[in-house]
């Protein structure tokens, strides 16, 4: 007998990120969808520590409210029950491919593992039609 789990990935806007304890590198992106016109926060990834370093210098630019439009981090738990309660918005316009296992309530169950960066991607482009189909 054979386990199979079928790789599932989405892109997602960054709408938001928490810096690592040093504040030098980044260490979670905080993602979101777009739904009747909102981003709408719905997980968040963990950074490697590397990508993290190297993405912290190139966002100072766009860190700016709101971030998200429709739900935010905060509302909702988070993984185990945690509460996201410092992050940083930016503005909707890096787009992210994770790897996600699950999808309800409007979020990701069980987080979701960052992939690589999609600059070729409108950020506008990501919404939640794409968990759907």
């Amino acid at each position: 007998m054979q386990k199979i789990k079928r790789l599932r990935t989405i892109d997602c806007v960054v709408g938001g990120i928490t810096y690592s304890a040093d504040k030098k590198a980044v260490s979670y992106l905080h993602l979101g969808l777009y739904e009747a016109g909102l981003l709408n926060f719905v997980g968040s990834a963990p950074l490697p520590v590397a990508e993290g370093k190297r993405l912290a210098p190139l966002i100072e630019g766009i860190i700016e409210p709101p971030g998200f439009t429709g739900k935010r981090p905060g509302e909702l738990r988070g993984q185990f029950g945690k509460v996201i309660s410092e992050w940083n918005p930016l503005l909707p316009s890096i787009v992210a491919e994770v790897q996600y296992d699950h999808f309800t309530g409007g979020r990701f169950r069980h987080g979701a593992r960052f992939l690589r960066w999609r600059p070729d991607k409108e950020a506008s482009l990501c919404t939640v039609i794409q968990v759907a189909s």
